[in-house]
């Protein structure tokens, strides 16, 4: 486009990504709104976030809500750009307040604010996080240590763990957030932390009266996890610290 074409259609660079940050969001409701038709009040609320929070807009950024993209951009923008974005937003918890009005809500605008905050901020964790978990039960880890995988009885289950496996060979994580719960072996009933975190360089094998497991030690994250620890202290959420600890089945089973 010319500049004399650009101009008699918008008088600044900004005026045309206002128009377009707009345009934007508003074709992106018109989708979600058209797999919203007949639902009201909370089963509409339902299917909003529902609907938002699905696999398709989470891998298909192009084509879903541009909120996530573009929000850290257009807070370093002008305020003409952050006021059009503003209306359109206000236009949606507008929106979504007015069904949870009808649903019953004694604040619906809060809730309504919450709730899209909450949405997006979960669709772009959605984006940049993944989760991988199993089941714990001990007599998986004893079949994979004594070599039964192949046996019938356990097949099916070693044969669910295929698709993990392959995913993260393919997606190797920067880092990864273990969360599991102690079965008695660093903790007693004598000491039972509400929550801990580990910030020890590695973590050995627990015995757990039939000698630790013949699997690799877990590498820890001390600088990351002394960072997490710091920075929710002083948020005033307790944490216990835990520079050594060896793990159980619940960490080292797979």
């Amino acid at each position: 486009m010319t500049v004399g074409g650009f101009y008699a259609h918008f008088p600044s660079k900004r005026s045309l990504v206002a128009e377009a940050l707009r345009e934007a969001l508003r074709k992106s409701r018109g989708l979600l709104a058209s797999s919203l038709a007949g639902k009201d009040g909370a089963a509409w609320v339902k299917a909003m976030a529902g609907g938002y929070l699905s696999r398709s807009p989470r891998d298909n950024p192009q084509s879903g809500c541009p909120l996530p993209a573009t929000l850290c951009e257009v807070a370093r923008e002008d305020a003409q750009v952050r006021e059009a974005l503003a209306g359109e937003i206000g236009d949606m918890v507008d929106e979504i307040a007015s069904h949870l009005e009808a649903a019953g809500s004694h604040d619906p605008r809060s809730e309504a604010l919450a709730t899209l905050s909450t949405m997006v901020g979960s669709l772009t964790m959605a984006r940049i996080t993944a989760a991988v978990y199993t089941s714990h039960v001990p007599a998986i880890g004893a079949a994979l240590d004594l070599g039964k995988t192949q046996e019938a009885y356990w097949q099916p289950v070693f044969k669910g763990y295929e698709y993990s496996k392959q995913w993260m060979k393919d997606n190797k994580p920067d880092v990864v957030f273990l969360v599991y719960n102690d079965h008695a072996t660093a903790f007693s009933l004598e000491m039972i932390p509400t929550f801990a975190i580990g910030t020890a360089a590695e973590f050995r094998p627990a015995d757990e009266g039939y000698g630790a497991r013949p699997v690799p030690k877990v590498v820890g994250h001390p600088e990351l996890a002394a960072h997490i620890a710091q920075s929710v202290i002083q948020d005033d959420f307790d944490l216990t610290i835990v520079n050594r600890m060896d793990v159980d089945l619940s960490l080292i089973h797979i």
